[in-house]
């Protein structure tokens, strides 16, 4: 699951920036859709590494893990 959620991140991050180059605009709607699917892509990444380190809190420069 953590290599196709990294694979997917890559994947759509390219068709970003190409759509922005294209577009030639960051605020161009197909852009920001798909900036808009990246962040759900690396929010679900994020929520899979804090569960597979059991990061139970995180505040500032402190992480505490069991």
């Amino acid at each position: 699951m953590e290599q196709f959620l990294l694979d997917k991140i890559e994947c759509v991050r390219i068709k970003m920036v190409e759509e922005a180059t294209v577009q030639r605009s960051l605020t161009h709607y197909k852009v920001v859709a798909l900036s808009h699917e990246l962040d759900r892509y690396i929010v679900l990444y994020q929520k899979l590494k804090k569960r597979k380190h059991g990061v139970i809190q995180q505040r500032n420069d402190l992480v505490i893990a069991y």
